[in-house]
């Protein structure tokens, strides 16, 4: 059962920032803005680490511990917040291509190390694990990218195959809104909203 640490008074997460609508913004601007969280990723590296960007990460792990091991439901909230930005600052690449490559090697222990039915959990049958995995396997395995980035978004590729037996692409339909195949009698040929991926071993 997981456990909320409020008030406890023993772990203390950064605060991730809001995506804030700027005064005047155009449609493309604000699409751009929930798109590409690059400016949210920079403030918040700016604010809470001094512009030390491994911190990050350190804080990425801290939480997943707190999660998998000490069942805190805080530390499943602050390691998605994390998760979600990272893999949403497209531009961060660019600039940041250490980071990007640390970051991947950290998703891959953390996938590693995770229960086989972790898509099955209550907390996780949203997905947004696959959609993390896909989106920085999209941002980061592209023509320019550095590579030792390209090597390590082909292993973690690899390890959603051989781990749960399903690409990155089909893993981020994996859900309660997941399409369905379907005979034209309307019987059911694939149901990709399944939620334990350990029954496909």
């Amino acid at each position: 059962r997981l456990e909320s640490n409020q008030g406890a008074g023993t772990m203390f997460f950064s605060t991730v920032p809001r995506i804030r609508k700027p005064k005047g913004a155009t449609p493309a601007e604000t699409t751009l803005l929930h798109m590409d969280r690059t400016e949210q990723l920079d403030q918040m590296l700016s604010k809470e680490y001094g512009n030390d960007e491994m911190s990050i990460l350190g804080e990425l792990q801290i939480a997943y511990i707190a999660f998998i091991l000490g069942q805190n439901y805080d530390g499943f909230e602050q390691w998605r917040a994390l998760l979600q930005l990272l893999c949403s600052s497209e531009t961060a690449v660019v600039a940041r291509p250490e980071l990007f490559t640390e970051l991947c090697r950290v998703f891959f222990a953390q996938l590693s190390q995770a229960p086989g039915d972790l898509f099955g959990d209550d907390l996780t049958k949203d997905n947004f694990l696959g959609s993390c995995a896909l989106s920085l396997l999209e941002i980061c395995d592209a023509e320019g990218s550095h590579p030792k980035l390209r090597k390590r978004c082909g292993k973690l590729r690899e390890l959603v195959q051989q781990k749960f037996g399903i690409s990155v692409e089909d893993l981020a339909l994996i859900g309660d809104d997941a399409p369905q195949i379907v005979e034209e009698d309307g019987r059911d040929l694939v149901d990709l909203g399944f939620r334990d991926l350990g029954d496909m071993d």
